[in-house]
């Protein structure tokens, strides 16, 4: 199988996706897919330039598959702690001030005390007032409101960030194959066709130790058939660079030039009050 889209296919069923899955764990599921899509194609690529091909786009695919496009509209909910228990407090005090009410007018009816029943009713009227007092000191302490926001997984999307990026991939190690074995000039080179070799660049320059050793080979094979340049980053080729202020110097991206005619400015780190 020499196709990253149909590998895709092949392994997608092996892994479970839902919507309420968390983020890490997602993430987890992904690297293992990519590793799961990698392996495949490699079973049924014989071509080592190819399969470096493939090794390279797949892990900055793992490295890219980041965006959080592939989630829903945040839900949020709002919840007050804290009203439930002041109703049953507050139902007790009426109860007891009911009782209260009660027994003076009883005094009142049946004993004749009136003393007794103003003490029992003004009684009745305090049990009745405090929890409204009692209430609204406490209420700012006790009453807590908190929310929450939910993100659910668009499954949808995700498939198909997943997909599109896997037919990028067989596109983009088509193109740079047919590069490497075509008689194109660098002047005739269309910009995507650039922006691929400067990529191949760019990775070799940023995890040399990674980067696969045949791939090393034809991409310097490339650019000595077709007669560029490779330039890195020093104060004299400096007008050759796009320059970022850093605390160390290296070069990022290399530039590229053709019979000393610059093709692609590079890019390059350079210490802080050096870049222009």
């Amino acid at each position: 199988m020499e196709n990253v889209y149909q590998a895709y296919q092949e392994c997608i069923g092996q892994f479970t996706i839902t919507r309420d899955m968390g983020l890490q764990k997602l993430c987890e599921v992904l690297n293992l897919l990519w590793d799961q899509i990698y392996t495949t194609i490699a079973k049924g690529t014989a071509d080592k330039q190819k399969r470096g091909l493939y090794h390279l786009f797949i892990l900055q695919a793992r490295q890219t598959m980041t965006d959080l496009q592939w989630l829903d509209d945040p839900q949020v909910y709002l919840s007050v702690d804290g009203l439930p228990q002041r109703k049953r407090s507050n139902l007790l005090w009426i109860s007891l001030a009911g009782v209260a009410a009660s027994l003076g007018l009883g005094v009142w009816l049946f004993i004749r005390r009136d003393f007794l029943m103003l003490i029992l009713l003004a009684a009745s009227l305090v049990l009745m007032i405090l929890p409204h007092l009692l209430t609204s000191r406490v209420s700012d302490t006790q009453r807590s409101s908190s929310s929450k926001t939910e993100f659910r997984l668009n499954k949808n999307k995700l498939l198909s960030t997943i997909a599109e990026t896997a037919k990028r991939i067989d596109n983009d190690v088509e193109t740079v194959i047919t590069l490497f074995e075509g008689s194109q000039l660098p002047e005739t080179l269309d910009s995507a066709a650039r922006d691929l070799v400067v990529v191949l660049l760019r990775s070799q320059y940023a995890s040399p130790s990674d980067f696969p050793i045949e791939l090393s080979s034809a991409v310097k094979s490339f650019l000595h058939k077709k007669e560029i340049e490779v330039v890195d980053y020093s104060p004299e080729s400096a007008g050759w660079f796009a320059c970022m202020p850093s605390n160390g110097e290296r070069t990022v991206e290399p530039a590229l030039l053709h019979s000393g005619r610059l093709l692609r400015k590079g890019v390059a780190c350079v210490k802080e009050g050096e870049a222009k």
